[in-house]
């Protein structure tokens, strides 16, 4: 689970910056969600959002 995330690869993002509505609004966009990237690595970040209203990022699962 991470707070921070690569937009386009240039500017960090932070999962907690924003609103709730905010949030539940972008991960429904595919344009905004294509393009973030875990800070750690290379890995595709996942917006996800906790069963307590926590908003957090996740590794995307690779398939094999």
């Amino acid at each position: 689970m991470g707070f921070r995330a690569l937009k386009d690869n240039i500017v960090e993002v932070l999962s907690l910056d924003f609103e709730h509505e905010e949030w539940k609004n972008l991960k429904k966009n595919d344009i905004y969600k294509k393009n973030l990237k875990m800070t750690c690595c290379d890995s595709r970040a996942i917006m996800k959002t906790s069963h307590l209203g926590l908003q957090f990022f996740s590794h995307h699962a690779k398939k094999n």
